[in-house]
């Protein structure tokens, strides 16, 4: 672990201990991640099968692993995550149909080893890819998910593109509006190359923009109105709640968040 990956483990480790099992851990836009998590669960739903193994990779303290497994009370999760303060946080919410380990997603060999079942029904990664920095790592990443999948079985990746965050950031430009930079433990997804690794390993890949009705309002329209009004934005206001229950819109995008499915892995 070089010094980058350690300091941003640090962060991790120090989210959790700050947070607890609270969902602000992974993300402070707490509307936001209520529509991420709906969308999974809306794609989970798709599954004709009942009794399955589910990987959440990149689970953080347990938040959205819970959420699921209320959801499918007869599915299976198992929750990995780098830090071991956020598993810590995690197994303090185990609902019965859960379980947590402390596992890297760029080295899942060992974690594929010990466990059962060595492979996944259904593998589910949040928001995990863009904390990987070093080149080549996202890609690692996602071949050690495909390595953990059942041949007819799907990975489920919600992620950040720079492309989206690009396009949302000339949108708030003509409005005045500053553009919004990626944090700095965070390396944002190149769809255009993204999309293109994906479909060279699955058969079949399905991508969509999750967040720009939501992004449109809460990032362009209510920054706009928090700067005219010269007050501080803040996630926890009536625009982001009323945004969170829009539906996405297909073929347009103007947000960073995308959902890409994957399933009939190549060999």
């Amino acid at each position: 672990m070089n010094v980058l990956e350690r300091a941003i483990k640090n962060f991790w480790d120090k989210q959790a201990q700050e947070n607890g099992p609270g969902q602000k851990a992974t993300n402070e836009d707490t509307w936001y991640r209520s529509l991420e998590i709906r969308e999974i669960i809306k794609e989970l739903r798709k599954e004709r099968r009942y009794f399955l193994d589910v990987l959440d990779v990149g689970c953080g303290n347990g938040f959205s692993t819970n959420e699921f497994a209320t959801a499918f009370p007869l599915v299976h999760f198992d929750g990995v995550d780098f830090s071991e303060e956020m598993i810590k946080q995690a197994r303090q919410r185990t609902a019965f149909n859960t379980q947590y380990y402390t596992a890297d997603v760029t080295d899942m060999r060992g974690f594929s080893l010990r466990q059962y079942p060595s492979q996944y029904d259904i593998i589910i990664s949040e928001r995990c890819l863009i904390n990987l920095v070093g080149d080549g790592k996202q890609e690692q990443a996602v071949l050690q998910l495909k390595s953990l999948v059942t041949s007819n079985g799907r990975i489920i990746i919600v992620e950040n593109t720079l492309d989206g965050l690009i396009r949302l950031n000339k949108i708030r430009a003509k409005l005045g509006l500053p553009w919004i930079r990626t944090r700095w433990h965070n390396r944002y997804l190149d769809h255009s190359t993204f999309l293109p690794f994906l479909k060279e390993h699955f058969n079949n890949v399905e991508c969509r923009n999750i967040g720009t009705p939501y992004y449109l309002l809460s990032r362009v329209i209510y920054a706009k109105y928090a700067a005219m009004r010269g007050i501080e934005p803040n996630y926890n206001n009536w625009m982001n709640r009323f945004a969170c229950k829009l539906p996405s819109i297909s073929g347009w995008w103007a947000s960073p968040n995308m959902m890409y499915v994957c399933s009939g892995k190549k060999s």
